[in-house]
């Protein structure tokens, strides 16, 4: 059985490794991938993707990121663009207030550092395929 997925995926980080193993995590599941690298390319690549009709099916967003635009401030715009994006939060920091209660925050699910390939592709199959 083929557990593949598909769809546009993308994720923002400020560490170019990071991105690029989770590119790879993600393309080797089957999604289409595009990078940034903090809030200001997120929004700027997110809302030119909507008049083409090749909009992304979820967004991956590190938490914070050293002078730019965070996950935490990102959100707030992304829900202004399209209230129905579904966004995974990403972090290192398990213990911060919104990886512990990223609902009250508008992400819909959470992804911890260093991404595993198991937990991503099921974390993305619970925020892609829930029924809310």
């Amino acid at each position: 059985m083929d557990l593949r997925n598909s769809g546009r995926v993308l994720i923002m980080d400020d560490e170019v490794l990071v991105r690029d193993v989770a590119r790879k995590m993600l393309e080797r599941l089957g999604y289409k991938v595009t990078e940034a690298h903090d809030g200001k390319e997120v929004i700027r690549i997110f809302t030119e993707s909507l008049p083409h009709q090749n909009k992304f099916d979820l967004v991956i967003m590190d938490l914070t990121i050293p002078g730019g635009l965070g996950g935490d401030v990102t959100i707030k715009e992304l829900r202004k663009i399209n209230p129905e994006v579904k966004v995974i939060v990403a972090s290192g920091y398990s213990n911060h207030p919104i990886m512990t209660d990223y609902k009250k925050f508008g992400f819909d699910g959470i992804v911890e550092k260093p991404f595993k390939l198991n937990e991503l592709e099921s974390i993305l199959k619970g925020v892609l395929f829930s029924p809310e």
